[in-house]
């Protein structure tokens, strides 16, 4: 074995160490600019799927609060609906006990039915019969003072009462007498 080759070839393999950390640092410098520009275009597309996203939430929003709108109107115009079937049934009611002429009380009572049926369409149920006993949730005494300790029926309907599902739409309006 020759030294100074060996040297030459220790030397050989130190420059070529240099060189190759050279070589690394900029490989390192290469990653690093690559790694930067994927994390900023990365950030970019974070973005817009996060502006795009906030604006469907708006629209969502806006979407709900016109919904909301409209329910509440839809509500308003069953409600008045409804109380001017209400009315319709409180002038044909009557009627039917006033009027002698027979074919008028026909139609009246006809008209009278199919309102009612427009009502049981809607799941509304009248809350009130003659004979009934009172009932304070239900009724609405036009007597003038009734004692509580007694018992009274109904015996005279001056404005129907309707509920809903369990829940009072209007009370009835009623004459009562002592059972």
């Amino acid at each position: 074995m020759n030294f100074f080759e060996e040297l030459k070839k220790v030397q050989f393999k130190e420059i070529s160490l240099e060189e190759n950390i050279e070589s690394n640092d900029s490989n390192i410098e290469r990653i690093e600019t690559s790694i930067k520009t994927e994390i900023k275009k990365s950030n970019l597309i974070l973005q817009k799927k996060f502006d795009n996203l906030e604006k469907e939430v708006n629209n969502l929003n806006l979407e709900n609060d016109t919904l909301k709108k409209e329910l509440f109107k839809t509500e308003r115009e069953r409600k008045e609906l409804e109380a001017s079937l209400f009315d319709i049934l409180d002038v044909y009611f009557p009627l039917d006990n006033l009027v002698e002429d027979k074919d008028i009380k026909i139609m009246t009572n006809l008209m009278r039915k199919k309102t009612l049926n427009i009502l049981r369409k809607m799941k509304i149920e009248e809350t009130t019969k003659i004979g009934d006993s009172f009932n304070y949730m239900y009724h609405e005494t036009l007597n003038t003072s009734l004692d509580e300790s007694k018992v009274y029926m109904v015996k005279s309907i001056i404005s129907q009462g309707y509920a809903k599902e369990g829940k009072i739409l209007r009370v009835a309006k009623v004459i009562v007498e002592e059972k």
